[in-house]
This record gives structure tokens, sequence and C-alpha cells, in this order.
């Protein structure tokens, strides 16, 4: 996906068209893997042996919590951003 990054990002430059369109779907996939990413982390989240061997026992809820907010965030924030900038790509088409 970096090169196809690297290839629209030389496209868009030019003001070729396919930058904007190879962009949009570029971002718009990155987005999507963004949210089954942390939607796998999230739905499957779990604490280490090694944790809760150091540490008693009743820290494990709040573990999970943590970790279920951390991936949760990752996915709606990194989802969002990066179809932000697909719009960004699709509205420059529009302006073509």
């Amino acid at each position: 996906m970096t090169c196809v990054e690297f290839k629209v990002h030389g496209w868009f430059s030019k003001g070729d068209s396919r930058g904007a369109v190879y962009g949009y779907w570029n971002q718009t996939l990155f987005a999507g893997l963004f949210l089954v990413y942390g939607a796998y982390h999230f739905f499957t989240a779990s604490a280490p042996q090694t944790m809760t061997d150091m540490l008693d026992a009743s820290y494990t809820p709040i573990f999970l919590k943590l970790s279920k907010l951390f991936y949760g965030t990752v996915g709606i924030v990194g989802a969002t951003a990066q179809y932000f900038l697909a719009l960004y790509y699709k509205r420059s088409l529009r302006k073509n």
C-alpha cells in the first residue's frame, strides 16, 4: 500500500486525475483496515499471563477495559483520519 501511496503522490502532484481516484480508494482501504484492526483487538483483548503473574488478579478487569479503550480509539480515530484524507482526494477529483 505504501507503493501505491507513493505512486498516488506522484500523480496527484502532477495534476493527473488517477492520483485522486487511486488516492481515494487507497485511503478508504486504509480506513477499513484500521477499523478491522481495532475491532479485532477490541473483541479479543485478554490479559497476558505474565501480567497476571506479576500483579494481583484484581487488576485484570482494569487492564482489559484499558486495552479495549485503547484499541477502540485506535480503530475509530485511525479510520476517521484516513477517511478524511480519502475525502480530500475525492474532492480534488471534483475540482478537475
